[in-house]
């Protein structure tokens, strides 16, 4: 592949904010390749010849030149444990953002969540934002942290406790806690995220539901 060519490369592709980035992706006409590092191959579903797919253990393809990183990756204690919880949200996600920073990639899209801290006296906000502390230190010229609310979409598995506080906070009085559909998250990501400007950016509910009709609009 050619280093002036335009590749991303995406992780966390089979939940529900990256299935639908990955889609989003192999129709932007901003990249060539969309590199997307999986735990097995055939969890993605869509057959594009723009797609490069690898597995976490063969790293990225030799020589390859990157723009951006995207990265939706996420579980739950209740699946993963609290170790598990930690090495997904907080180690892997900073290991493929070192990835792709070695590989030359400029701007970092990652999916966070509303709370989050390192001083969190609740766990998975305090992984979050020690993941958040991580990645700032990789000095992307540009880093945006999406921090949506409760998600609203089809997952793998059922979580009772998240479709009933989706239900509850689907109104829009709820601010940045309202909930959003995963869709509406990807949109925002792939419509803020090339050209974007130099710094570090949180958005919340608000700003993604601007940045996701906006995209919506422009397709």
């Amino acid at each position: 592949m050619s280093e002036h060519k335009k590749n991303a490369l995406l992780v966390g592709a089979t939940g529900l904010i990256g299935r639908e980035l990955l889609s989003l992706l192999v129709q932007s006409s901003h990249y060539d390749k969309v590199v997307v590092m999986v735990r097995r191959p055939d969890a993605i579903v869509l057959d594009s010849p723009r797609i490069v797919c690898r597995t976490f253990e063969q790293g990225l393809p030799d020589g390859i030149s990157l723009e951006d990183f995207y990265c939706a990756l996420g579980t739950t204690q209740k699946k993963s444990g609290k170790d598990g919880l930690r090495y997904v949200d907080k180690e892997l996600v900073i290991t493929c953002a070192s990835l792709a920073r070695q590989a030359g990639a400029k701007r970092a899209s990652i999916v966070s969540a509303v709370g989050v801290s390192p001083d969190s006296a609740f766990f998975y906000n305090r992984i979050k934002g020690e993941m958040e502390q991580g990645i700032e230190a990789l000095c992307f010229e540009h880093t945006s942290f999406w921090q949506p609310s409760v998600l609203i979409g089809e997952r793998d598995e059922y979580r009772l406790g998240e479709h009933i506080a989706a239900k509850l906070l689907s109104l829009p009085f709820f601010g940045n806690y309202q909930a959003l559909s995963g869709a509406r998250v990807a949109r925002a990501m792939v419509e803020a995220t090339p050209n974007s400007e130099p710094g570090i950016y949180r958005h919340r509910v608000p700003v993604i539901k601007q940045l996701s009709i906006k995209q919506s609009s422009t397709n």
